[in-house]
C-alpha cells in the first residue's frame, strides 16, 4: 500500500497507504480541474481580445449614411396595394370589453376598450380570407347560397367559392342602391361637422384606440 522504497517497511505507511494514494489522486484531479478552468478562461479572454482588435481595425464611416426620401407620387408609381377579402354570413354578437385604466399622460382618456365581434360568420371569414389571393374575394358556403345567382364563381373546396363576374341584373341593383348609400354617408359626415361634435367623437374613439395611435390622430 505504501510508496515504493524503504518506507514500505514502516507499518504506519502500510496502514496509511490508501489515504496517501487517495489524497494524491484528489490533488491531481484538483490541479487538472484548475488547469482546465484556467485554459478555458484564457481562451475566452483571447477570443475577446481578438474581437476587440477586429472592431478597432474596422473602417469607420467618414460621414452619415445617406437617407432616402420619396414623395407620395414616387411611392405610388412603384407600390401596388391589394386586398384579399373573405365573406361570411350569419348572426354575430358584439362585446365592448374594457374599463378604466391608469393614465400614463394627460392625453390618455383613462379608459381602454376592445370592440370584439364573435359568431359563426367570424369563423367563416377566418377560413375564407386566407383562401383569397391578392385582389380576390372568397365566399363562405353560407354566403354563396345567397348570391350564387348574381355572379360567376370558382369552386375552392369545402363549399367555398372565389367570386367572379357579377351579372348585369346584380350590377343594376347595386347602381340603384348607390344614391341611398351616398345619402347615408353625407348624413354621417354632417353629424360630426361641428368642432364640439368632432371632439366628442374623438373622446369616444379614444377608448378603443391605443394611446400612441390616438395621439397622432388628435394632432
Amino acid at each position: 500500500w505504501g510508496p515504493p522504497g524503504p518506507t514500505n517497511s514502516d507499518p504506519s505507511n502500510r496502514l496509511n497507504g490508501p489515504d496517501n494514494l487517495d489524497n494524491s489522486a484528489k490533488s491531481t484531479k484538483k490541479s487538472t480541474k484548475k488547469s482546465t478552468y484556467t485554459t478555458a478562461a484564457q481562451q475566452r479572454e483571447s477570443a475577446g481580445r481578438h474581437r476587440m482588435s477586429l472592431l478597432s481595425a474596422a473602417p469607420k464611416p467618414s460621414k452619415a449614411p445617406p437617407t432616402f426620401k420619396a414623395t407620395a407620387a414616387q411611392v405610388a408609381k412603384t407600390t401596388k396595394l391589394t386586398l384579399h377579402i373573405g365573406v361570411g354570413v350569419g348572426q354575430v354578437v358584439i362585446f365592448h370589453v374594457g374599463g378604466p385604466i391608469l393614465k400614463r399622460n394627460p392625453r390618455d382618456s383613462g379608459h381602454q376598450y376592445e370592440y370584439v365581434i364573435a359568431g359563426p360568420p367570424m369563423t367563416q371569414i377566418a377560413i375564407a380570407e386566407p383562401l383569397a389571393g391578392p385582389g380576390e374575394t372568397v365566399l363562405s358556403p353560407e354566403a354563396m347560397r345567397l348570391v350564387k345567382k348574381d355572379m360567376t364563381t370558382t369552386e375552392m373546396g369545402w363549399g367555398f367559392h372565389k367570386m367572379g363576374e357579377i351579372t348585369s341584373s346584380a350590377k343594376a341593383e347595386i347602381l340603384e342602391s348607390l344614391p341611398d348609400a351616398r345619402r347615408m354617408l353625407h348624413r354621417l359626415l354632417d353629424s360630426i361637422g361641428s368642432v364640439q361634435e368632432y371632439k366628442l367623437t374623438l373622446d369616444l374613439l379614444s377608448r378603443y384606440i391605443p394611446p400612441q395611435v390616438f395621439q397622432k390622430l388628435s394632432d
